[in-house]
């Protein structure tokens, strides 16, 4: 069945299921994609925000860092590793145990989790407090103010990670509005603090909003943003047939839930160490205050392709894969793996291009105000330079992992994730030496390159195919850039940042997908038959 330009692996009578279905389906994709772009957008103003206020300060550092840690637990234990455990565990038992199985699965589940979770904060919270006797281990302004942006922001781990969870129900009962809206909400909590904490007329004229103080609102605020996303999906799951009430009870079905999510949250949780460990080797090597701040902003900008493109097209094919794998028909299973790796090299090779090529007027229109200037700027894009090959890479890996996961191989990816880990600190310790913060962004690109190539070398790939579409594709990135150059040098001194960046980018497009279509370039038709699946 074809709904909304993706293919949805099935057999003849899946093809004839009733158009509600794909209408329903396309409803749902509308609603994620629209709150998911309010989001972005949200997002991007909330960075906005942060980099005139704070710039590259130790108080922008100290945030990211005390920041890192709520957002590992939200992925090991909420949104990411649990409910992909728990959401398969969960519609079969509604389905063959009935629905007031599935109700007694999902509050044992969410009890025990916030009983664990509570425990946890309270731990960490005591361990924290004991540094506070430690005078030796807070030698700077920096540890001092990671330590209490830490203690502030644990809460916020307990109500993340609840609401995560809840998330998964949410999206089984065809409920995507109030999970995709957990983002949205938040970055309008994030923006408010931020906005408030600058106006003293709220406060008195006499009090004024200093940095220090800007920074411990907003992580008081975000711990409240937290409580209000949970509160939003525990009104959902009330909505939709499921309220949630404490329970002790636990039975085997719970035991299924844990037996998946530990291979899941390990494979998850390599990820999550290469972001931990860049931002702690940023906070103690890079002597400079701002390096965990410039390696924030850049890789917010790489995240926005590698989403809407890498990420997309791997969840949109994963269906068509794991249909194939599971019919026995490898051979096919690898063709559409071949097209898919080079549609995203065609895709991705020259949005990365173009994002180091502008990374400069990029940089300086989007954050270059406040108390972020020029160096800042200049900082912040050599960064953005340097994360450039992982669009490519971490988009092409997302695919080729999708495929190991459809033949249900999940231990591969993993071994070969942990070596990257290895990799990527090493690369760190090296190159963060002769080019401080930028060494960890190419440590990162590089350890993503490792990652794919060996990927694709255990499952046997088409090096051969795979060579040649990344050959046609530089030649047209090449060109291009010479056209993108030209143009920005070509425009007026007195041009302002907007034109600087949308006139260039304009040709640049304009030019790579002509030369595409004159020259017929293989991978252009593929990827304008993409809408149909894997045909393409």
């Amino acid at each position: 069945m074809r709904a909304g330009g993706m293919i949805v692996a099935g057999n003849e009578a899946d093809a004839a299921a009733p158009k509600k279905r794909s209408r329903s389906f396309l409803r749902s994709l509308g609603t994620v994609t629209g709150i998911t772009l309010i989001s972005r957008c949200l997002g991007l103003v909330r960075d906005i925000l942060m980099a005139s206020i704070f710039g590259l300060t130790l108080y922008a550092d100290a945030f990211y860092v005390a920041w890192t840690l709520p957002n590992l637990f939200r992925r090991l234990c909420g949104e990411g590793a649990l409910s992909s455990a728990f959401l398969p565990v969960f519609v079969d038992v509604k389905k063959n145990k009935g629905v007031d199985k599935a109700q007694s699965l999902t509050n044992g589940t969410v009890t025990r989790l916030a009983l664990i979770l509570a425990l946890l904060v309270l731990v960490m919270e005591l361990v924290l407090s004991s540094v506070w006797f430690f005078d030796g281990l807070l030698n700077s302004e920096m540890a001092h103010s990671i330590l209490l942006l830490s203690q502030i922001l644990l809460p916020y781990l307990w109500f993340i990670c609840i609401a995560g969870l809840l998330s998964g129900l949410l999206h089984s009962e065809g409920d995507f509005a109030r999970p995709a809206g957990m983002a949205v909400l938040l970055n309008l909590v994030w923006i408010a603090a931020l906005l408030v904490t600058g106006e003293s007329f709220l406060f008195g004229e006499g009090f004024h909003w200093g940095p220090e103080e800007r920074v411990l609102a907003l992580a008081g605020a975000l711990v409240l943003g937290g409580a209000m996303q949970l509160a939003l999906q525990v009104w959902g799951c009330s909505s939709v047939g499921f309220p949630i009430r404490p329970s002790l009870q636990l039975g085997e079905d719970y035991k299924r839930v844990k037996a998946l999510y530990i291979p899941i949250a390990f494979g998850m949780a390599i990820e999550q160490l290469n972001i931990f460990a860049d931002r702690g080797i940023a906070w103690l090597c890079v002597e400079s205050a701002g390096g965990v701040a410039a390696l924030y902003y850049s890789m917010r900008l790489i995240q926005l392709p590698i989403a809407l493109i890498g990420t997309a097209l791997a969840t949109v094919l994963f269906p068509a894969f794991a249909k194939l794998a599971a019919s026995g028909q490898g051979d096919l299973l690898r063709d559409h793996l071949k097209k898919a790796l080079r549609i995203t090299v065609f895709i991705t090779l020259p949005a990365a291009v173009g994002l180091c090529i502008m990374s400069e007027e990029i940089i300086s229109l989007l954050f270059e105000r406040g108390r972020f200037g020029a160096e800042e700027s200049a900082r912040t894009a050599f960064c953005l330079v340097c994360y450039g090959v992982s669009v490519v890479m971490i988009s092409l890996s997302a695919t080729q992992i999708r495929a190991y996961h459809a033949r249900q191989d999940s231990q591969t990816p993993v071994r070969v994730g942990v070596i990257a880990v290895i990799l990527n600190f090493v690369l760190n310790l090296i190159l963060v030496q002769v080019m401080e913060e930028a060494g960890l962004a190419l440590a990162t690109s590089l350890a993503a390159s490792f990652s794919f190539f060996t990927l694709l070398w255990k499952d046997k790939g088409d090096f051969a195919g795979f060579s040649m579409a990344m050959l046609r594709c530089s030649a047209l990135s090449a060109v291009m850039a010479v056209a993108c150059l030209a143009t920005l040098s070509a425009l007026p001194n007195s041009s302002g940042p907007l034109i600087r960046v949308v006139v260039p980018v304009a040709v640049s497009v304009l030019v790579y997908g002509g030369l595409a279509y004159i020259l017929k370039v293989p991978e252009w038709k593929q990827a304008l038959l993409l809408k149909q699946g894997a045909d393409g």
